[in-house]
């Protein structure tokens, strides 16, 4: 797949990851932290994915199924992580592209929990 391809791919999978997002916020099916910021997220995914190789050096948009990659990049958002701030990793799995929480995931979440 040529680079310019990926480039449309990556950033149609992010469109209609953050359509479902607005719509899932809008019918109070998802609340979110109120210091996060799920379309800078999602930007930060799509830099990410578009970096992300199977382990022949294959791109991830190339290799991976579009629901893998747009559950992925959701499962990202419902949990209220960043790839930029290394609380999450975009993993290639066969034909799959999986979120993998970080430590710095972890801390994240369980901060959220219980600030304690």
């Amino acid at each position: 797949m040529a680079e310019t391809s990926l480039m449309a791919t990556a950033g149609s999978l992010t469109a209609t990851v953050e359509n479902k997002v607005a719509e899932m916020l809008n019918d109070k099916r998802l609340d979110l932290p109120s210091d996060y910021s799920y379309a800078n997220a999602l930007k930060a995914a799509q830099l990410s994915i578009m970096e992300c190789q199977d382990r022949n050096h294959n791109p991830a948009l190339a290799v991976c199924t579009k629901e893998s990659v747009i559950q992925s990049m959701l499962s990202m958002v419902v949990q209220g992580l960043n790839v930029d701030k290394k609380q999450a990793y975009f993993i290639v799995y066969g034909k799959k592209l999986t979120l993998m929480r970080s430590y710095f995931g972890d801390v994240a979440v369980a901060k959220r929990v219980d600030p304690e």
